[in-house]
């Protein structure tokens, strides 16, 4: 299995979930309906998860090389 990041954009996802934020501060300033605040949270959530895996995957592909060196020592092993 692959674990890399790929084309995305650490910028544009760091930008997008500090957009969720604000617009969740800005809904509960603004006393907005509970659906937007909810619509905005499940924003945030989503955001937030992709943020982690960029953060944690790298563009990279650090664990794909990890694999290949176990997969190796596993060759010499045997």
């Amino acid at each position: 299995m692959q674990h890399a990041t790929g084309q995305l954009s650490l910028t544009t996802s760091a930008i997008n979930t500090l957009g969720a934020v604000i617009r969740i501060f800005t809904s509960l300033t603004d006393k907005a309906g509970a659906a937007m605040v909810r619509t905005y949270i499940l924003s945030l959530i989503m955001n937030s998860t992709l943020l982690t895996q960029i953060l944690y995957f790298g563009p990279t592909g650090r664990t794909r090389s990890k694999l290949a060196k176990l997969q190796k020592l596993q060759k010499k092993k045997n």
